[in-house]
């Protein structure tokens, strides 16, 4: 799955490349993502918990959820969740790390969300212009794909 992933955002960074608009990405990524036979959720709204009480208006948007299909008993699929942001930062780490979190405390049997996700960044500063020819450079750039997992960020976090 992973592999998948990081081709389908290979491809759309290379059709995209130089653009700061997320969206396009994003919606890129989806038509990606399912022609490469991917299960996927788009901006799923996760309640935010507080010991086990909804709060009131506040809720977590994620990008992407890739459902897979899960050999862990008592689970039939996990939730592999994907947060697309164009030159992705430590904040956007912990934001994923909460993303995990939210969708974890909402999920029931026979689902459950894997506790690694993927921060894929676009890069957008670090393109290089050729006036001479009009033409970007992509080969000083490249998307980047972060694992984050739930006990990293905690440590991040603190």
């Amino acid at each position: 799955m992973l592999e998948k992933v990081r081709k389908c955002a290979k491809e759309v960074f290379s059709e995209f490349a130089g653009t700061s608009d997320e969206s396009r990405y994003e919606k890129a990524m989806e038509v990606a993502l399912r022609l490469a036979g991917l299960e996927i959720e788009l901006q799923r709204i996760v309640p935010v918990l507080y010991r086990s009480v909804a709060l009131r208006d506040v809720r977590d948007e994620l990008d992407i959820v890739v459902w897979i299909k899960s050999d862990i008993l008592y689970t039939d699929r996990l939730a592999v969740v994907l947060e697309l942001k164009v030159d992705g930062s430590t904040q956007d780490r912990l934001q994923l790390f909460r993303y995990i979190r939210s969708l974890d405390q909402v999920l029931n049997p026979p689902e459950a969300v894997y506790f690694r996700g993927l921060l894929i960044s676009f890069p957008y500063d670090s393109l290089i212009y050729d006036e001479s020819s009009g033409n970007i450079d992509l080969k000083q750039a490249s998307v980047s794909l972060t694992t984050v997992e739930v006990g990293e960020s905690e440590a991040i976090e603190n």
